[in-house]
């Protein structure tokens, strides 16, 4: 039974509610347009007729990332707009299936939570702290600030980098790419002297991470406050030497194991405007400086690599090409001398590269040497005979 007060439009734009409701098909490019246009032309919806709209509406968001067309992803995109459009009542909405959304379809409810702005804002902040127990809704709210534009979003970084100290370290990865995020977006003068400070000591103090993805990460923010003009120059000159470090660029030639921490600290050694170490500090001729026979076609070469001979352990091994248009293959190194600065390797001629590399001379230099490749060789703890047999 319909109230008496109701007039007869208000009646209309209810069963125009339903209707659409009943009759939108996600998957179906032109029922959702029609649908937006319906939707855009109603006026005075109630909260429950908007959090109804927006609930049918945002299952789109489910299906963006698994089809192949890419329609969807846009009219994804349009919808985002339309749920903005019924204001502020709709954060709780957009919070619940944001907590329980997957990786991929957060990024889109995110999105039309961060276009909410300032209301939205003051609302998930607080949340931060709130699930700080709960790892999955964790990641998802601090993914969701990374959509935010507004010069209050800087409130935010100090709450996430309390989170950052988490036992979980997919968020606190999380954490770091968002502070990131948010220093890229934001302007200069949203961060104050004691902000910078403290963003610069809480980050760079996760470089000594034992998570690969999170010392990325710590990079990566580090390199856009300094591409921002963040750090001061005390600071640039620590970070300088610690990603020369990290890219095995100092004296100590003891890089980071993990390709992806190099990388990031490699990408952003250009923007330094300190001076950085000469590059022909690191090369390397990889000359041969000593070669002999040791039985019919096998060679035992010893090769100038100083940096490799520093670096490499038991087990480790290179990967070798002769020529310009040669061949790459792996070879064991057999033996290294990290005083002269040589590392040592037995060809036996099978094919067309170790032939060729048996026909190079001392004095020869191979075009490329990479290394060292691979895990270290380890022996168990326990105590006893060991015997190794090699074939």
């Amino acid at each position: 039974m319909i109230e008496t007060s109701m007039t007869k439009k208000d009646i209309d734009m209810r069963d125009q509610v339903r209707q659409i409701i009943q009759s939108l098909d996600i998957h179906d490019e032109e029922s959702v347009n029609k649908s937006i246009e319906y939707i855009h032309q109603l006026e005075n919806l109630t909260l429950t007729e908007k959090n109804n709209l927006t609930q049918v509406l945002s299952e789109i968001f489910y299906h963006a990332h698994h089809t192949g067309s890419t329609r969807i992803p846009k009219l994804a995109v349009r919808v985002q707009k339309c749920i903005t459009r019924f204001g502020p009542g709709m954060i709780p909405f957009l919070f619940e299936e944001i907590k329980q959304a997957d990786s991929e379809s957060v990024s889109y409810f995110g999105k039309s939570f961060a276009r909410l702005e300032q209301p939205a804002l003051e609302f998930i902040v607080p949340k931060l702290i709130e699930y700080r127990t709960e790892d999955d809704c964790l990641i998802n709210i601090i993914h969701v600030l990374s959509y935010f534009r507004i010069p209050d979003t800087v409130s935010a970084i100090g709450p996430m980098l309390i989170v950052a100290n988490h036992k979980n370290h997919q968020v606190t990865s999380m954490a770091l790419y968002t502070v990131g995020r948010l220093i890229q977006k934001l302007r200069l003068e949203a961060f104050s002297i004691p902000n910078k400070k403290h963003i610069f000591d809480s980050v760079f103090n996760f470089l000594s991470s034992p998570e690969p993805l999170v010392r990325k990460n710590a990079a990566r923010t580090l390199g856009k406050m300094l591409r921002k003009g963040l750090l001061s120059e005390d600071n640039e000159k620590r970070v300088l030497k610690t990603f020369l470090k990290i890219t095995g660029k100092d004296d100590n030639h003891n890089w980071d194991r993990a390709f992806i921490v190099r990388r990031e600290a490699e990408f952003f050694l250009p923007y330094f405007k300190l001076v950085a170490t000469p590059a022909h500090k690191y090369t390397q001729s990889f000359r041969i400086v000593g070669k002999k026979l040791l039985c019919a076609h096998t060679f035992h070469f010893t090769i100038e690599a100083p940096l490799i001979a520093r670096k490499i352990e038991a087990g480790q091994f290179i990967i070798v090409r002769a020529h310009e248009h040669s061949e790459r293959i792996p070879l064991s190194v057999c033996d290294w001398d990290e005083d002269r600065g040589t590392i040592n390797i037995i060809i036996s001629a099978v094919g067309k590269t170790t032939t060729e590399i048996n026909a190079m001379k001392e004095g020869n230099y191979f075009k490329d040497v990479v290394g060292p490749l691979g895990n270290r060789s380890s022996l168990p703890l326990s105590s006893g005979t060991c015997v190794v047999i090699g074939g």
